[in-house]
């Protein structure tokens, strides 16, 4: 449906904002003038591509019994609005982040700013289409709406809101770039391939996040030895689950992955309940097979895949 669609796009437009928010104050807190300006540029693209794609949605509504919404359409748009709310709320505050990192900063909220008002306001009024649903509709998008604060004008607006681990009673909800609920999502940022951890694709059922704080150590003859920190250390992330090849995910989901890595390009990574992780490597993909059959094909495979943490560096050029 050309509404879940067009909301999908808008979400993973608004994600990625996100991101580079957190980048541009990183950015901006350190002096760096010409990667302040690239990224505060990026991210004003990035809004206003999302909310020309939200208009679209808004558009394609207006020609839609809603009363005859499935249910399946409904909980997708619900899961793209959600996702957007949280992507307006990191903005948000990336923005007031911005404001206290001096005129890098504030230079970069005033290119932001006005694209992020805009965006609000047609978010806005995508929530009232939403809620111009029948109630059958509206359950079906597995959240319930409340009135909250709008960040930008201060007025009071309506979100979907879900219950999540992350954050509990909190308007995060899954990435809504695929109409079925996922794990995680991969984004490679060189041709804008998506990849999703699922039941449909690679589910896997553990994660494991590792983040290294490098603190060297100096012996000193009959004392305790002296420490320091030295850097900020990597950050990795491993997965690990297994794939059975005679359900809808089929055989060759690790060989996409093997060639999404082969790029050795940086990656998006974003969760199931809307939570932008960042730029990270898919640097080890470890498989073993199992239940073969006469033919050497496998019914089974079990996969470990090891991301590494892309260390931006955002110096001027």
């Amino acid at each position: 449906m050309d509404i879940a669609n067009h909301l999908s796009h808008a979400a993973s437009l608004a994600t990625h904002s996100g991101e580079r928010v957190r980048a541009t104050v990183t950015a901006a807190k350190a002096g760096k003038a010409a990667a302040t300006d690239l990224l505060a540029a990026a991210t004003r693209g990035d809004l206003i591509a999302s909310t020309e794609a939200l208009r679209r949605g808004i558009g394609a509504a207006a020609g839609v019994d809603l009363s005859l919404l499935p249910a399946e359409h409904a909980a997708k748009i619900g899961r793209g609005l959600r996702v957007l709310s949280t992507a307006e709320a990191t903005v948000s505050r990336g923005i007031e982040a911005a404001r206290s990192a001096g005129l890098l900063g504030e230079a970069a909220v005033t290119v932001i700013g006005p694209a992020l008002t805009d965006f609000s306001g047609t978010l806005a009024s995508a929530k009232q289409v939403a809620m111009a649903m029948p109630a059958a509709a509206r359950s079906a998008m597995r959240g319930d709406f409340a009135t909250v604060t709008d960040g930008i004008t201060g007025k009071p607006t309506t979100a979907p809101v879900v219950n999540s681990l992350a954050a509990p009673m909190m308007p995060v909800a899954p990435a809504a770039s695929s109409s079925r609920s996922h794990l995680l999502v991969l984004t490679t940022e060189s041709t804008g391939e998506k990849f999703f951890f699922g039941l449909s694709t690679a589910a896997y059922d553990s994660l494991r996040r590792t983040t290294n704080f490098n603190v060297a150590a100096q012996e000193r003859l009959q004392r305790q030895e002296a420490l320091q920190a030295v850097n900020k250390g990597g950050e990795t992330i491993s997965i690990s689950g297994a794939i059975y090849t005679k359900t809808d995910a089929g055989a060759r989901q690790l060989d996409t992955l093997r060639r999404i890595g082969a790029l050795q390009s940086p990656l998006q990574l974003t969760t199931g309940y809307g939570d932008a992780l960042g730029r990270w490597y898919l640097v080890q993909i470890e498989e073993e097979q199992g239940s073969i059959t006469t033919d050497g094909a496998p019914l089974k495979q079990q996969f470990t895949l090891e991301f590494k943490r892309y260390g931006d560096d955002y110096a001027n050029r």
